[in-house]
């Protein structure tokens, strides 16, 4: 573990579009006596201290040619998931991650892929929230990650950890969910 948290991950950004031998026709460098690659737009260097420690990295982190000037910005989110754990989190685990990993930015990015599922349907928030409940005024947790997972076919792009983090966070000691809080 020592040694990921002294490492980077790198992350190499190429344009697909350049010339990948570095010579233009006509025999010419493209760069001169530039040290540079072509082809290539820069690197990205993570972290990995928190992924050491077991937590997710998230935010928005440059570019950087080889010269070391900005190229660009990009948006990573890497989250740590256990496949083999056998416990769903309780809530002090939920904290814990919460303080981690979650941010306003991460919240929006679970809330838009499930609105984006929504979306294609043409009814009334009303009827939209009955997906969940079932036709009810409120909705288990349950209920909600089993929609959002399955019914939305949306577990390929979110986790039910998410999901906990995201319902913790919105409704904290509710155990259910009702159509003010669906909206």
């Amino acid at each position: 573990m020592k040694y990921f948290e002294t490492q980077t991950l790198d992350i190499v950004v190429f344009d697909d579009n350049a010339p990948v031998s570095g010579i233009q026709r006509g025999g010419q460098s493209s760069f001169g006596d530039e040290p540079e690659v072509d082809d290539m737009i820069g690197i990205c260097k993570l972290p990995m201290t928190d992924l050491a420690k077991g937590m997710g990295i998230t935010g928005d982190y440059d570019i950087k040619s080889v010269k070391g000037e900005s190229r660009g910005k990009v948006s990573v989110k890497i989250t740590i998931v256990d496949p083999n754990a056998s416990k769903k989190p309780n809530a002090a685990d939920i904290k814990a991650a919460e303080k981690e990993s979650f941010n306003i930015g991460w919240e929006r990015d679970i809330i838009n892929r499930v609105a984006k599922k929504l979306a294609r349907l043409t009814i009334d928030v009303e009827l939209m929230f009955g997906i969940f409940s079932r036709g009810t005024r409120s909705c288990t947790r349950e209920d909600f990650k089993y929609c959002c997972l399955q019914r939305l076919n949306l577990k390929n792009e979110i986790s039910e950890r998410e999901l906990d983090m995201l319902l913790e966070a919105k409704l904290k000691n509710k155990p259910n969910m009702d159509q003010r809080d669906f909206v």
